[in-house]
């Protein structure tokens, strides 16, 4: 593990001070002359998060005891595996939005929520009290809104109304789960409230509420449809935080509230792992429908978060496999973080660069979809060991699903080459050099994850040796590459491309009179309160709540 370069007294501070670095560098948006720079301190507002993954030790920790109810902040390998390459994502977006929105007129309409977000998101990794948590994950949640809505267009506010509605849905189940958490272990230590959980008679509501509330954000089937709704309006670089780092967020929050490895939760893991299982191929399927090169990429990353869970639904049903699954977790977390950054930042921009952007494209590609001899294979290692375990008696069925799940993800990849390719965008204009070496260091990056991971001594502990080079076909590749070589031979028409969204579009819509005479109705029943429009709505559903987990 690294050594810490920097007195013991003052690197412990390294950690707030990486959510508010970014924080007091969107203040300077009020000032007139600093305004117009604004976008050059982007890529910096990353370098003290950064700074923190690498330079403090395991155990390096800070309380302060007036701040919220004892704010306060650890080190541990999980929190540095998420520090490290969450920073990186907001360090590759915030240098590719530098040369991205260089000539916009509202550059600083998307940096501030930009940094605002950051600053939220840089809270999560090392915070170890659960009001400290909490105000990040809302910061970074209500501020993407920002994000998503930034180019104003009719298609952005819509798709900025849906995921601002499915923010406040997960706040809603979120919070009086953790309420519950700290009345309970009478702390707001995270580690506390989820060893508490095994001693309180009846947990699940509390722990489903705290799962699906966390999983709104994760993107898991069936409340997933903002992903493809929101990156193909949301600006290149928030796209890439989006998808590359807050998504994980979720992963963290079950990780740090839900008690893995503490007692068994049947029916918690049976549901998760029912609808991770449908997400993982349907997305997939979704796809390889789409035209817009971005939309693909969001149910690729639905399809890649249903994977996670998918891995650990197992920690759920038996603590014995708790280790292997964390794992696998843990490095397809980071995995798909890098190299799902590099894929949003040249989702764009490859087509525009000509045939020098091929190869590199290529080998992202191939690497994103586990290919043999790249950085994808590593993957394999962690996930063999949780397949292998005597404890994982559904081991087959799991195998079963994640080689489908490995087909469809060469196909997809091979269509998302295919839609980003030169040809694709023949009259598309050069674009800066600033953008293509951002793109570049990215892929690097997600590239060179195993020679960046293994000397750092940052990859989850297994039973197995990782050993990232295979020097065999994988059978699955095999299977596709036919698949390939027949449909370039007979160009099968494909289907109808699925709508982005898909789901959305078939829920079913109130008429405008009925939804302004439900608003009317409730405006006139909470006058008498004296509430504002939303307020006993909203008071009665958290008392609701409480009443319920207090049973």
């Amino acid at each position: 593990m690294i050594s810490p370069m920097i007195s013991p007294m003052i690197s412990p501070w390294l950690m707030p001070l990486a959510s508010l670095f970014p924080l007091l560098l969107a203040g300077c948006a009020a000032h007139r002359r600093l305004k117009e720079h604004i976008l050059l301190l982007l890529p910096l507002a990353a370098l003290p998060a950064l700074a923190a993954g690498l330079l403090l030790p395991d155990g390096a920790s800070i309380t302060l005891p007036n701040a919220l109810l004892e704010a306060s902040w650890t080190m541990d390998p999980t929190g540095r595996l998420f520090q490290l390459f969450t920073a990186s994502g907001w360090l590759f977006a915030g240098l590719y939005a530098v040369f991205y929105f260089k000539t916009d007129p509202h550059k600083g309409r998307f940096a501030v929520p930009f940094l605002i977000a950051m600053s939220g998101n840089f809270l999560l990794p090392t915070t170890s009290d659960a009001v400290t948590f909490y105000s990040g994950f809302a910061v970074m949640s209500f501020a993407s809104w920002g994000l998503v809505v930034h180019s104003g267009t009719e298609e952005a506010r819509r798709a900025g109304r849906i995921y601002l509605a499915l923010v406040v849905l997960g706040e809603l189940m979120v919070f009086p789960g953790l309420v519950k958490g700290v009345l309970w272990a009478e702390t707001a230590d995270l580690a506390a409230i989820r060893t508490h959980w095994a001693l309180d008679p009846d947990p699940r509501l509390q722990i489903f509420l705290i799962f699906f509330g966390f999983a709104i954000k994760a993107g898991l089937f069936p409340l997933h449809f903002w992903l493809p709704l929101a990156h193909p309006v949301a600006p290149t670089p928030a796209s890439a935080v989006l998808s590359g780092c807050m998504v994980k967020a979720g992963l963290l929050a079950w990780i740090r509230l839900i008690p893995l490895g503490e007692f068994p939760m049947p029916v918690l893991g049976h549901t998760a792992a029912g609808l991770a299982a449908c997400g993982l191929i349907l997305s997939l399927l979704c796809g390889l429908t789409q035209t817009n090169p971005k939309a693909l990429l969001a149910y690729s990353s639905v399809s890649k978060m249903s994977l996670i869970v998918l891995l650990l639904a197992p920690a759920m049903l038996e603590p014995a496999l708790t280790a292997p699954a964390l794992a696998a977790a843990l490095l397809y977390a980071g995995f798909h973080s890098l190299h799902k950054t590099a894929l949003f930042l040249g989702s764009t921009l490859t087509a525009k660069l000509g045939s020098r952007a091929q190869l590199p494209l290529l080998l992202l590609c191939a690497s994103f979809a586990g290919l043999p001899w790249l950085s994808g294979a590593l993957l394999k290692v962690p996930i063999k060991a949780l397949h292998d375990h005597i404890a994982f008696p559904g081991a087959n069925l799991y195998l079963n699903l994640f080689n489908l799940a490995a087909f469809l993800t060469l196909l997809l990849m091979a269509r998302f080459f295919m839609l980003t390719r030169p040809a694709a965008n023949p009259a598309a204009p050069k674009p800066s050099r600033g953008l293509a070496l951002t793109w570049g260091l990215a892929t690097l990056t997600a590239l060179a994850m195993p020679a960046l991971l293994i000397p750092l001594n940052l990859l989850p502990a297994t039973d197995t040796v990782y050993t990232p080079v295979k020097p065999w076909l994988d059978p699955v590749f095999a299977l596709a590459l036919v698949t390939l070589i027949l449909y370039s031979a007979i160009r099968p028409r494909l289907p109808r491309p699925v709508p982005p969204g898909d789901l959305f579009h078939i829920l079913p819509r109130l008429p405008c009179g009925s939804l302004n005479r439900l608003q009317t109705a409730i405006q006139h029943m909470e006058s008498h309160f004296s509430r504002p429009a939303g307020g006993l709505i909203y008071l009665s559903l958290i008392l609701l709540f409480l009443l319920l987990i207090r049973q």
